[in-house]
């Protein structure tokens, strides 16, 4: 899954295929503090991300 949404990038706030790369050398946690962002808003936008892959498939 984590392959394909790497592959889809989307309209979002964020680059979740950047993040996630990001999240691979660390957490949820230390990424938010990177974008700044809460941890609860980065994993919402997530989920809404995952689900449009999903979606798409």
């Amino acid at each position: 899954m984590n392959d394909l949404l790497l592959e889809n990038s989307s309209t979002f706030h964020h680059n979740f295929p950047e993040l996630l790369h990001k999240k691979k050398l660390g957490s949820w946690k230390k990424v938010a503090m990177q974008t700044g962002d809460s941890i609860r808003q980065l994993t919402r936008e997530y989920k809404a991300y995952k689900a449009r892959v999903v979606e798409r498939m």
